[in-house]
């Protein structure tokens, strides 16, 4: 028995609407297929359907063999042709990541070098975030899995397969264990669930087991099994899809583990005042470890203008990154030292190192404190105008801090966070409801919002990028979203509700042509136009543009009469103008914003913004340095955003340079 339809699923079967069909599936006796093209799958495996890679408005057909094979095609079809099917029970999007949508790990596919020796024992790697830290280690090398290349006996195999059969319980235990926690977050929640999918995937399992009986070992099977899957998750043309490999190979090992009798150790094991020292940590790693714990980060692997460096400059975190083959040296040390300003680690520090450490850590409390003086203040130049010193956001959990530090405004808020936390295009109303708080917070003061920028590095359910052998320049930012009006118009409607609430600013990333601002403002007309029908209250909105492209300097003056204000994006410009790729440490000389050659571009930009008339910022991490900020203001530039904790620093500098 078989129908055809055509499927109409928001966004078509990724994780979650694919792991509610497959849910769905198995709630009857009969086999049932799914077919796409000449590509079939089980209906019952979750892993299996993904990989067909089933789109809004495809057309499937359904195969069903069995008793109940009528009612199981009837709510199936149903499943499919029902838009919100992959909401929640509410009729909801929720908010929960799926596996593998947080921030790409920082430097992971950067080519590492051998850090350079520093005297006295110590290493050197990329000075990443400022501060100094001394404490005990906690070293981070989750335990890989390779091939034993054991053979199983005839007679063991049964055996064998009831070791693996108890391993993915064991895993399956785990996993509810976490789920049952009342503390646990949407997002971890929408994580745990999918991973358990997948652990206890009836095809992975047949395939697993298949190998045993062929007289492979248990966690050689699982690792094979596993790798082919993964590979096939790579193949299909889906940036959001080719990310579940991670997802594979991670149960993968879990389940090693369960096979070998022992449990991971994750950040969240942090329990003192500890210094973690690892190969590579994921941002979202990072993240979800008890951070007022973290003393500070040494990392193999990252740049100082990675997402994990961001989120320690975020919360005041030293980090020293890019340290290559060195971390070896730190594998086996009880405490370490780390300096964030210079890049020097020293591991087991003797007691000249731990009281020169000691004696800093003192110096820069004291200084901290000095300067809360400084958060309230609001600079101002001898002509009257005000020089804004705001904060860099992700997200509204960081407005708090922001805040707290004295930020005058949000001069960065990236709108790609949610897209990549909620597991696929996040409605309008969803994101009008963060932009709305954003504004609220932080009114009257400016919340400037970056609008989606995103790009084959950065995978979102809902976006096929293509294959791209640099995706930091190919089809990304608002390139991407003039060419997907159905992601970029949702975003700017929810931005002109918001503006009724707030002073929100947007800003357009990636901007190298003229015709990109013309075609924005079009689409922005547009959307006025749909909220004047619906009745929806809306505001307009100053635009601007992010000048981080060679090609944007070179026509600042054109663009200028056609914005409200620039905002330079110092950590891409840097990048473009020195052809220089800021995640790989044996190039990061280069990546420096003080080079005449970028701080010429800088110079440039602002130059046509103030002779326009309009306001100059800047966003990246350059903002924040204090060596700098005095050639920024005799730019001419009138706003300067940066990571929260760098913002009482900044003010103080400001406050020098101007005399008050």
């Amino acid at each position: 028995m078989e129908r055809s339809t055509i499927v109409r699923v928001h966004e078509g079967l990724h994780a979650r609407p694919a792991t509610r069909f497959v849910k769905l599936a198995k709630s009857f006796d009969c086999d049932v297929e799914i077919v796409r093209g000449a590509k079939a799958a089980s209906a019952k495996s979750p892993v299996k359907l993904m990989l067909l890679a089933v789109k809004e408005n495809d057309e499937v057909t359904l195969r069903a063999e069995g008793a109940d094979a009528g009612r199981a095609l009837d709510a199936l079809v149903d499943f499919l042709e029902n838009p919100q099917a992959g909401l929640d029970a509410e009729g909801e999007p929720t908010t929960a990541a799926e596996p593998g949508s947080a921030a790409p790990a920082a430097g992971a596919a950067s080519p590492q070098a051998e850090a350079s020796p520093s005297p006295a024992g110590a290493v050197k790697g990329i000075a990443a975030s400022e501060g100094l830290a001394l404490a005990r280690a906690f070293h981070y090398f989750p335990k890989t899995f390779a091939p034993t290349h054991r053979r199983v006996a005839p007679g063991e195999v049964e055996q064998e397969i009831s070791r693996f059969r108890a391993a993915v319980a064991a895993v399956q235990e785990q996993m509810r264990a976490e789920l049952a926690r009342a503390d646990l977050s949407q997002t971890d929640r929408a994580i745990v669930t999918a991973l358990s999918e997948i652990v206890a995937d009836a095809a992975i399992v047949d395939d697993v087991e298949a190998a045993i009986r062929q007289g492979m070992d248990a966690t050689d099977a699982v690792l094979a099994a596993s790798e082919a899957t993964a590979a096939a998750f790579t193949r299909v043309p889906d940036a959001y899809l080719n990310a579940r490999a991670d997802d594979v190979r991670a149960t993968a090992r879990q389940l090693c583990l369960a096979l070998a009798g022992e449990r991971d150790v994750g950040l969240d094991a942090i329990s003192e005042p500890s210094i973690i020292v690892a190969e590579d940590v994921g941002a979202w790693d990072l993240a979800r470890a008890p951070l007022k714990l973290v003393r500070g980060v040494v990392c193999a692997h990252g740049g100082a203008t990675s997402h994990v460096a961001i989120i320690a400059r975020a919360h005041g975190i030293p980090a020293v990154l890019g340290l290559g083959g060195s971390i070896e040296a730190l594998r086996k040390a009880g405490e370490v030292a780390i300096d964030g300003n210079t890049g020097a680690v020293h591991p087991d520090p003797d007691a000249t190192i731990r009281e020169r450490f000691e004696a800093g850590i003192h110096a820069a409390a004291r200084e901290e404190e000095a300067l809360r003086a400084f958060r309230d203040l609001r600079p101002r130049r001898a002509d009257g105008t005000q020089i804004e010193v705001a904060a860099n956001i992700g997200s509204i959990e960081e407005i708090d801090a922001a805040r707290e530090a004295g930020a005058m405004g949000v001069g960065l808020f990236r709108t790609e966070l949610l897209f990549m936390k909620h597991g696929g295009l996040p409605t309008e109303d969803m994101q009008y409801e963060v932009y709305a708080e954003a504004a609220r917070a932080f009114a009257p003061d400016p919340v400037i919002i970056r609008t989606l920028d995103i790009g084959g590095d950065k995978p979102v359910a809902g976006v096929v990028f293509p294959q791209e052998a640099n995706p930091f320049l190919g089809w990304r930012g608002v390139r991407m979203c003039l060419d997907r009006p159905d992601v970029f118009k949702p975003q700017l409607r929810a931005l002109l509700r918001a503006a009724t609430l707030g002073n929100v600013k947007v800003m357009l990333p990636m901007v190298s042509t003229l015709d990109e601002v013309t075609r924005s403002r079009a689409l922005i007309d547009e959307c006025k136009a749909e909220l004047a029908a619906e009745g929806k209250a809306f505001a307009d909105f100053a635009l601007g543009v992010m000048i981080e492209t060679p090609a944007a300097v070179f026509v600042a003056r054109n663009l200028a009469r056609q914005v409200d204000f620039f905002s330079i994006g110092t950590n891409d410009l840097t990048q473009y103008v020195m052809a220089a790729d800021r995640l790989n440490p044996q190039i990061a000389a280069l990546n420096d914003v003080a080079n005449p050659a970028v701080l010429a571009a800088i110079e440039m930009t602002a130059r046509a913004g103030t002779e326009a008339g309009i306001m100059v910022g800047m966003c990246g991490e350059a903002a924040a340095r204090t060596d700098l900020v005095p050639k920024f203001l005799a730019m001419g530039l009138t706003e300067l955003s940066m990571s929260p904790a760098a913002i009482p620093r900044a003010k103080k500098c400001i406050a020098a340079e101007l005399g008050g």
